[in-house]
Order: structure tokens, then sequence, then C-alpha cells
């Protein structure tokens, strides 16, 4: 785990990271910078640069055949420098997400950030974008992931669920959003005109792993719905699946 603790799980919206290192798609999109606030985008915005010039142009310029072993240390550091105004960001669209019927007002500016950052990314031919795709679409489902259960159960209900069915597989599956978020961000820089020097071979690496963790992320996400819904999760409990928490 890269040093995330379990409360700052479910203030992690690792889908907004990936966008705002599109930073002017988002904010031409106007509504996520409307709700999180101009100098807090800012504050992500600087954070994302900073790790992209530290940890991801590390990770670019490494041997292919070390990465993948070097990625819980080099997604640690940066998970270290962009934690603080990722959570501060979540927050605001946590606060934003309480308020009766705006979760759908709250999701779109992310969606539609999202959808532009795809075809940019599809727009430079680049053989692998369908793995960056990929990410981009799984980190977004992780948000709309909690801004959907939250919206259900709210942020206590959330909570407590979690931590009698499904705490373990939270820490999982959060370890495995932030190596995606970290993996899908080295390699979508280049792509963005964010770095300029770089090993392809090391590009590639990162996006085919990219698209690998989306995989893992979206089966999290499965299994975590399974756990939450009520209905599903006393089958699991009757098959001896699982045992009732």
């Amino acid at each position: 785990m890269a040093g995330v603790l379990v409360e700052d799980c479910l203030r992690l919206f690792p889908g907004l990271a990936a966008v705002a290192l599109h930073g002017r798609g988002l904010r031409a999109s106007g509504g996520l910078e409307e709700i999180i606030g101009g100098e807090a985008l800012e504050m992500l915005l600087e954070a994302l640069g900073e790790a992209v010039e530290g940890e991801a142009r590390i990770a670019l310029s490494m041997d292919p055949a070390g990465l993948e072993a070097e990625l819980p240390r080099l997604t640690a550091r940066f998970w270290a420098t962009i934690h603080k105004p990722l959570l501060e960001a979540g927050e605001a669209l946590l606060a934003a997400a309480a308020s009766p019927g705006v979760l759908d007002e709250v999701a779109r500016p992310e969606r539609e950030a999202a959808r532009e950052l795809a075809g940019i990314l599809r727009g430079t031919g680049y053989r692998r974008a369908g793995d960056l795709v990929r990410g981009l679409a799984a980190l977004v489902d992780r948000d709309l992931w909690l801004t959907r259960w939250l919206g259900r159960l709210g942020p206590e209900g959330l909570r407590a669920r979690l931590a009698g069915r499904g705490l373990r597989e939270l820490l999982e599956f959060t370890d495995c959003t932030l190596r995606l978020l970290f993996a899908w961000t080295a390699a979508a820089a280049p792509l963005l005109g964010l770095i300029r020097e770089y090993r392809e071979d090391s590009r590639d690496a990162l996006a085919e792993l990219a698209g690998r963790l989306a995989g893992e992320v979206e089966d999290y996400i499965d299994t975590l719905d399974l756990l939450l819904d009520d209905e599903a999760y006393e089958d699991l409990v009757k098959m001896g699946v699982v045992k009732a928490g």
C-alpha cells in the first residue's frame, strides 16, 4: 500500500487526477473548476506537474525489464507528491455530491473532460492508445463507483458496510488504482507533450501495464459492488463464498 489511509480511500478521486493532467481540457469543461474551486484546481495541477517531472520522468527513463519491480516505490513517491491536493479536491466533490439530486451534475464534467482526453489520446495514432483509454475509463469508473455508493449509503453507511464486508478488498482496490494512476500518468505524459525525452520501450511498457491494471480495477469494482449490495451479499454468504461480517 502506497501510504494510503483507510479514510483516504473514501475521498480519493483518481479519475479527477487523470483528467487534470490535461489541464486545459479540464478548465474548458467548466463544471469541475466551479465545483472544486480555482485555487484547489491550481494546487492539483501544480502537484501533478511536479510528479510528472519527478517520478514519471524517472519511470520513462528506466529499463523496462526492471520497471514493474520499481512500481511500488515510484507509486509511493507519486502519491506523496499529489495526495494532499487530490484529497482536498475530492473533499470538495464530496461536499457537492452531498446535496440532494446533484450526483449527476458532479459526475458530468469529469465524464466530459475524460471523453475529450480519450479523443486526444486516440488522435495521436499511438499503437497503445487503446490501453491508455482503457486506463482512463477505469480511473473515471472508480470515481463514479464511489459517488454512486456514497449517494446510496452516505459516508457513514458506506464506511460501516465496507468495514464489515470488504475492508481488505477496498485497500487492495485502492492500491491497484494508485498503481494504475501512476502508470497511466507516466505513459500519457509524452503523448500530451508534457515530457519530450523518454525511452519509447519504457513508455510502451507503462501503457501496457496501465491497460492490464485497468482490467484489475474494473474487477475490483464488480467485486465490491457484490459485497456492498445487500441481496448479492446475502447470496454470497448462503453459498459460503464469504463469511457474514
